[in-house]
């Protein structure tokens, strides 16, 4: 038993004496003694109230009052009542209050002894957890502890994506408080993570009015509802949590009990938990950040194994597009924007293959397109050095994380070293295919030949024509021009898909021996070609020069039709015609292919210098005598071209003839103004 109660039992005897206390964080009189049957305290008189002037006694309705004030413990005040008929002498007065501060100050001893274990029990549990939303709890539980008048507590972070408040863990509240998203200046949180300092907010004052205007009606109703309590809390204490300049959040806690206020022997307390909360927090990340990076490394080696056995054991390009599909865990296709083909075949990529092929044009870097559809395409491309040869379209129903990257970059790394062998293969092919050309253009061994077409799926008995292709413009990076060769050859392949046919490239040239029945089987695969280039110009390809041979019957005519297709290459690349033609549509350009360019710039000049000399030149007269030429010598249509009166192109072709010394009546002078004209146009 109490010292106190025994001096109260022997003094008094066991008369009804009444202890009350309040302080001046819990305005309310409380019975200290007797201790109340049950948890809600006895209604204090109301006379309690009264101030006690110039003396520790009073009396009141003949019951005698004594009062003690004791600063030490946040200013507590006692009063002792005591009953009609016992008066205490002053001694008693003095004994008794010493009697109560011993016992006070033991119970405040008890209590900082009890704040203490919590303090250290929460700091054993801070250091041995290493899990960041268990840890997060339990800085919440321990605070309840430390401050046990506080009702419930929050622990609010930034998200690093959308950068606002959100929930990350709460002792008190529903679940549903885990909705609120705030900005970072709003509410109690923003202020306090604003200015970097602990705070305590007492509900109707202005400084918890002013920080409640700054929340959101829609995340103050969420507060509300998560609550148990109706109303604000009574008090709160936000304090930020700091690892040197980094801010981590803020935790809170909410007192909405009728009880002892909290005050700044909370706030310090709290503070300093924090403090050593930062710690655990940032240890904890540490290590979780350690464990993810551990994680990632492990699976990242496990997804070079996975390609490096795929390249190993040459799976097929499907085999290891699905591998990446698999992997990455989103719609994965793959396109060949050299043969314009997808892998896999069937597909829903809303882009088509020349579509992506000039979005990327020379750009190697990754790209988000846009589509009708619900979700973005992510486009990867493969490239070999400023290459490009392919690409990846993941269709993006998630962000990508860091590992995706990974598997897209191991994976195109894969998938280009199975193209680039794709590619020697073939090479090796088209080389066996150009030696039995030659073969073909020598014709020394007529039976071999025969037996050897067969074997590249021709046949000796039909006639035959060749096709030659040649780029229009100088590439002058090789790589760069055998990806265009690569594409024709794959838009060749397409084009004339089925036909029976002896196809191979040399540098930036492709030869076709092409096989037909009669001349209107070679008219429609002349017309397949020339859609061909056409296509060709839609798909990033330069301009192409086509010559094409006649159709001829016999193995020993192989080497006439490839001369006609050479020459009418010849013809276009000298012309600068681009497109396909065939020999026979040369005309009388046949005549000229073979001549000396030096008397065909000889006579153009011979014929043709007169009207260029400077004093001429303003006149046009060259520009007429062409225009008049090409129109077949017509008055209305070269003046009609010329813009100019009829009248005036009279008197221009009766100077021109002055000039040039000619009739262009007369046949024979006529044809020699035209062949320079036609010369000079073409060479």
């Amino acid at each position: 038993m109490e010292p106190w109660l025994d001096w109260l039992r022997n003094t008094w005897g066991t008369t009804d004496i009444q202890i009350w206390r309040r302080d001046r964080y819990d305005q309310q009189w409380r019975c200290w003694y007797p201790l109340a049957a049950t948890d809600a305290d006895p209604l204090a008189p109301g006379w309690l109230d009264d101030e006690i002037l110039g003396s520790s006694m009073m009396m009141s309705n003949n019951i005698q009052t004594l009062s003690f004030s004791i600063e030490l413990l946040d200013h507590c005040e006692i009063r002792v009542v005591l009953p009609e008929g016992i008066i205490a002498s002053t001694d008693q007065c003095m004994l008794l209050e010493y009697l109560i501060r011993d016992t006070l100050m033991k119970e405040q001893i008890a209590i900082e002894r009890a704040h203490h274990e919590h303090w250290l029990g929460g700091l054993r549990e801070l250091t041995s957890s290493l899990d960041l939303n268990n840890l997060l709890f339990k800085i919440l539980e321990n605070s309840l502890k430390v401050i046990p008048a506080a009702s419930s507590a929050l622990f609010m972070m930034i998200d690093p994506n959308t950068r606002k408040w959100v929930s990350k863990a709460q002792i008190g509240f529903k679940d549903s408080i885990y909705q609120i998203t705030s900005d970072i200046e709003e509410g109690i949180t923003g202020t306090v993570y604003r200015e970097g300092k602990g705070k305590i907010y007492e509900v109707n004052t202005p400084a918890f009015e002013e920080t409640v205007r700054t929340l959101s009606l829609e995340n103050a109703r969420i507060f509300a509802e998560s609550s148990h309590y109706s109303g604000f809390a009574k008090r709160t204490i936000a304090v930020p949590v700091t690892m040197k300049e980094d801010r981590i959040g803020v935790l809170l806690v909410y007192q909405y009990k009728d009880a002892k206020l909290l005050n700044e022997s909370d706030l310090i307390k709290l503070q300093g938990f924090a403090d050593q909360a930062a710690i655990a927090i940032s240890n904890a990340r540490m290590v979780s950040e350690l464990i993810e990076t551990n994680g990632y490394l492990v699976i990242r080696n496990e997804i070079h194994n996975l390609f490096t056995q795929l390249s190993m054991d040459s799976r097929s390009l499907p085999e290891m597009i699905q591998a990446v599909e698999k992997n990455i865990g989103l719609p994965t296709r793959f396109v060949d924007l050299t043969k314009q083909e997808w892998y896999p075949v069937q597909h829903n990529v809303p882009f088509t293959a020349s579509e992506l092929d000039q979005t990327l044009g020379k750009n190697l870097e990754p790209v988000i397109l846009d589509s009708d559809g619900p979700f973005p395409y992510y486009i990867f491309p493969v490239h070999n050095g400023p290459l490009l040869a392919g690409c990846f379209v993941v269709q993006l129903k998630r962000p990508l994380r860091p590992l995706d990257h990974d598997i897209l970059e191991q994976g195109s790394a894969v998938v280009m070293l199975q193209l680039m062998n794709t590619y020697s293969m073939t090479e090796m092919v088209y080389r066996r295919r150009r030696d039995f050309f030659e073969e073909l253009i020598q014709y020394r061994e007529p039976a071999e030949l025969s037996d050897k077409i067969q074997r590249f799926g021709l046949s000796g008995q039909k006639s035959m024509f060749v096709c030659l292709l040649h780029l229009a413009e100088n590439v002058q990076d090789l790589k760069e021009s055998n990806v265009f060769m690569q594409r024709l050859i794959a838009l060749i392949e397409k084009e004339l898909s089925g036909e029976s046919m002896l196809l191979f490239s040399s540098h930036d040239k492709v030869t076709i021996l092409l096989q037909a029945q009669q001349l209107r089987s070679q008219q429609q695969l002349v017309r397949k070609l020339k859609s061909l280039v056409k296509q060709g110009a839609t798909t990033g390809l330069p301009p192409l020069y086509g010559g094409i041979g006649g159709l001829y019957s016999g193995l020993e005519q192989v080497a006439k039709s490839h001369e006609e297709a050479s020459r009418t290459l010849l013809f276009l690349r000298k012309s600068q015609r681009a497109g396909i033609m065939q020999y026979e549509e040369m005309g009388i350009n046949r005549l000229f292919l073979q001549q000396d360019m030096k008397e065909i710039e000889s006579y153009i000049y011979d014929v043709l210098s007169p009207l260029r000399s400077y004093k001429y030149q303003a006149e046009e007269l060259e520009l007429t005598l062409r225009v008049y030429m090409e129109n077949n010598r017509s008055m209305s249509l070269t003046a009609e071209q010329l813009h100019i009166h009829p009248n005036t192109l009279y008197t221009r072709l009766r100077k021109l003839e002055e000039i040039l010394a000619l009739d262009l009546n007369d046949s024979e002078d006529w044809m020699k103004v035209y062949l320079a004209c036609h010369l000079s146009k073409i060479y």
